[in-house]
């Protein structure tokens, strides 16, 4: 017999590990699971911290959890981000750059096509600048913003920079307010009954806690998932090759509306602005190099004295479930793709937003249902993984890392036959997956052309898209101008005083709002 809706509310639900996957399940959990939310972390630990960057979905998820954007922005140094620049992955010169952009709205994204389709056409949009071999940055209203500096928060989809330290401790509060308890503690172990079934914590000093279900969200140590109910590891090793990274931020502020992603010769480093500090690091092969030879690269490469805050090693790849009885995964402890494009956090959002399909499964365990909660989230870590496969297809050899890469880390099929069909100038909607969280074709479009892959574009037939380029360019040229710099913006939509308080702790910077 089904449980009444009073007691589904008070079903204990413990989640064992903060951080941004953390304080998200919790805060998730407190709104649609349960009345009794329990976040457990040992904060002496700390986290791993460098989930600096995000994708346009937290800007929705964030107002359902009854948190304004620009609130987290405000506390947490945060700025907005348009996409991602990627300099250096064809060659090694500042020439070498290009832009995987979010969507255009309204105006900018109003395209057509003659007695074919009458909206819904920004894809031929972009094939049409492809076709004609021009510069995809300058045709894009949120490529030209973002390369301006500007923000555009009405004609654009935006997502988020932000230092995570400071979100961590913003979403505590929030947490602390909607009547979730918090406990610093450290986990030692986890009690199953004869079914496997998770029903209680312990920790170190012998507290014990009973619960009904937990999240996992104790990062890349995965202790109860992997640990305790015995999930196995997906490697994503021969398909991704990022295993170290060196964390080097650079005290100064930074007011470019998107994260830099720039190729050196071992991996790529990427550059996150927030107001009074760039989020920076080296993600690195370490078959190839060690920590002191990154650190020599990136020094080299930088032209300035670098402080390495910490070292990260890491293995690409998902666990085998992220739902086991009465636990799932969520965050590092469940998966990691490199951060090439900020997929942890959008990951974090995609399961969790998915999890409403099932709050059945909360109150009646069902197997079936909970293997196809499995399989989506499977589908869409795989798809990401392949995603960001495609970026390494690259003619740099300055290295034995770029000659290399293509023998030893391999393209699956459906990689292989995304660019066969960019190479014959016809990838269509429906060549792209339409996974859970999957990337749409403006981003395949935009990142195969930026890697030079399209070699031309059959638009034929589809010349009549409307605005046209030429029209397009013109509407861009014409309002430039009126859209604000990412500071005027801060100024404007944050407060007039952006001073931030550069409290710098061992587990990272603090952000202190001055309002």
């Amino acid at each position: 017999m089904s449980q009444s809706s009073k007691e589904k509310k008070n079903k204990k639900i413990i989640v064992l590990g903060g951080g941004t996957a953390g304080w998200f399940v919790a805060l998730f959990s407190r709104k649609f699971l349960s009345n009794d939310v329990t976040l457990i972390e040992n904060r002496k630990k700390g986290i791993v911290g460098v989930g600096e960057g995000t994708t346009p979905p937290i800007m929705d998820f964030l107002k359902m959890l009854d948190i304004h954007p620009y609130e987290v922005i405000a506390n947490t140094g945060g700025t907005l981000k348009n996409g991602i620049s990627f300099e250096r992955w064809n060659e090694d010169s500042d020439d070498d750059v290009y832009f995987h952009p979010f969507n255009d709205l309204g105006q900018y994204n109003n395209f057509s096509v003659d007695n074919i389709f009458s909206h819904g056409c920004r894809d031929y949009y972009i094939k049409e600048v492809i076709g004609k071999k021009l510069d995809l940055k300058k045709h894009l209203w949120i490529s030209r913003l973002s390369y301006e500096n500007r923000v555009d928060d009405t004609e654009t989809f935006t997502a988020l920079h932000f230092d995570t330290f400071a979100l961590g401790d913003y979403l505590s509060t929030k947490a602390n307010d909607r009547g979730i308890e918090h406990i610093d503690g450290n986990f030692v172990d986890a009690e199953l009954d004869k079914d496997g079934f998770v029903t209680k914590v312990t920790l170190e000093d012998g507290r014990k806690y009973n619960c009904d279900f937990i999240f996992d969200c104790t990062g890349l140590s995965k202790e109860i998932l992997k640990k305790k109910l015995d999930q196995k590891f997906i490697s994503y090793s021969d398909t991704l090759a990022m295993k170290k990274a060196l964390v080097i931020p650079k005290k100064e502020p930074g007011y470019f509306p998107y994260t830099k992603a720039i190729a050196m010769k071992y991996g790529w480093t990427f550059e996150i602005p927030l107001q009074y500090r760039i989020g920076r690091g080296y993600i690195f092969d370490s078959d190839y190099i060690n920590e002191t030879q990154a650190y020599d690269e990136v020094t080299k490469f930088y032209k300035e004295d670098i402080e390495v805050q910490k070292v990260i090693s890491f293995d690409a790849g998902r666990m085998e479930n992220a739902w086991v009885k009465n636990c799932i995964s969520v965050g590092l402890s469940q998966s990691f793709v490199e951060p090439l494009e900020a997929t942890s956090i959008w990951a974090t959002i995609e399961m969790l937003n998915h999890l409403k399909h099932f709050l059945n499964c909360f109150e009646n365990h069902n197997e079936v249902l909970i293997q196809n909660y499995n399989n989506d989230v499977n589908n869409m870590l795989d798809n990401i993984k392949d995603f960001i496969r495609l970026h390494y297809i690259s003619n740099r050899n300055d290295s034995d890392f770029w000659k290399e890469f293509p023998q030893k880390y391999k393209m699956s099929s459906y990689i292989k036959n995304q660019v066969a069909s960019m190479k014959g100038g016809n990838l269509q909607y429906r060549c792209v997956k339409d996974y859970l969280g999957a990337f749409a074709l403006p981003s395949w479009l935009a990142v195969g052309n930026g890697l030079n892959i399209f070699t031309n574009y059959d638009n034929t037939g589809y010349e009549s898209i409307k605005p046209s380029v030429k029209e397009m360019k013109f509407l861009i040229d014409k309002n430039i101008k009126k859209s604000p710099l990412m500071k005027d913006w801060l100024n404007k939509k944050i407060g007039k005083d952006l001073t931030v308080l550069k409290d710098l702790h061992d587990k990272g910077a603090q952000y202190e709002p001055k309002f």
